[in-house]
């Protein structure tokens, strides 16, 4: 059999984001065509933040699929053995975690392997992967897919882009990718060439390094295969018939869909997540849902994913604003769990008492 090689990242500090990982990888498997008889191959790059216990849960979930993975594990010094100035790293990664950064060393640590695809974590896959895997890639360094048109007509067609060499109507979204690593190791030092572009690239960070080191040859391909899904501005008519899509679903932005309130997007996340090994009891999918994630641990990003769009009235908006001025980080985010994590415990025993 053929393997279809996959590669994700993960930099998971508070041993919680495994399992959306895991969430993601399992949304390729489960829409795999029955008449695909392909195998996948799972690469995982982290560092030290994998615990024994996810690992052990990844390894379940890719191989009762009959599936095979591997970890690969990056260390702090392959980044800085570049001559990169930790103080540079560490503002790349304010807007991203760590993580994201891992996914530049992908083309030399997998120098023996033609082709793989890349995955953001906050992606579910809504169709066969096998139709992106087999895209004719042989000409190109990688398939990808434009960026947001209007994002990039604000943040992109910019002097700072402009001297790069970037043209904001070429720039594509590096969230799912299909390299082509034989013809970018033939032609590029990559991990050497990409960090010493993170001195420069500071907007989006790795993202922009993709773009400027790819440029040149890559593949604009059918927007399914990345199809942007904004859940903080996407009206729930909208946002209700994009992930019915056959498509890559990716959920860019602050908003997630373990942090949103979009009822549409969280049945079909936990469509998925509850197949999972995270999920063996109904408390596991009390507490993940309960759980603000890493990246809106800061007492705006707060605000942001959990009380837009809030419906239950001024009040409580007012109340947590409140909280939120007057407290720490640390306690604000400590009572707002509580208070979520005990709100869906009650919706979701009086939903299942009541059905």
């Amino acid at each position: 059999m053929d393997n279809i090689h996959l590669a994700l990242v993960l930099h998971d500090q508070s041993g919680h984001y495994s399992k959306y990982v895991g969430t993601t990888l399992l949304s390729v498997f489960e829409n795999m065509s029955v008449y695909n008889h392909s195998s996948i191959c799972v690469h995982i790059f982290h560092d030290d933040t994998l615990t024994k216990e996810n690992k052990e849960k990844f390894e379940e979930l890719v191989y009762g699929y009959n599936n095979k993975i591997v970890f690969h594990k990056i260390l702090m010094t392959d980044i800085i053995c570049h001559g990169i100035d930790i103080t540079i790293i560490k503002k790349n990664v304010e807007r991203i975690t760590i993580g994201a950064l891992y996914r530049l060393f992908i083309p030399n640590i997998l120098k023996n392997i033609e082709k793989v695809i890349y995955l953001d974590s906050d992606v579910l896959v809504n169709i066969d992967i096998r139709t992106l895997w087999n895209e004719d890639i042989s000409e190109y360094y990688a398939a990808v897919v434009s960026d947001d048109k209007d994002m990039a007509k604000m943040y992109v067609d910019t002097k700072y882009y402009r001297n790069m060499g970037i043209d904001y109507r070429a720039y594509f979204n590096a969230g799912i990718l299909l390299l082509n690593l034989k013809n970018i190791n033939l032609n590029i030092d990559f991990s050497k060439e990409s960090m010493k572009l993170l001195s420069v690239c500071t907007k989006f960070s790795d993202q922009d390094v993709l773009n400027a080191l790819l440029k040149d040859k890559v593949k604009f391909i059918d927007k399914k295969y990345n199809l942007l899904i904004d859940l903080q501005k996407g009206s729930d008519e909208k946002l209700a018939k994009q992930i019915k899509t056959k498509a890559v679903l990716h959920f860019a932005g602050y908003l997630k869909p373990w942090n949103c309130n979009n009822s549409d997007v969280i049945k079909l996340y936990c469509s998925y997540l509850i197949k999972t090994p995270w999920i063996r009891m109904q408390n596991d999918l009390i507490e993940c849902l309960s759980f603000a994630a890493e990246e809106n641990y800061q007492k705006i990003n707060l605000k942001n994913s959990l009380l837009y769009k809030e419906k239950d009235g001024s009040f409580e908006i007012f109340t947590m604003l409140l909280l939120k001025a007057i407290l720490s980080n640390d306690v604000f985010y400590r009572i707002q769990k509580k208070l979520r994590y005990s709100k869906i415990q009650f919706l979701y025993n009086y939903i299942y008492k009541n059905s």
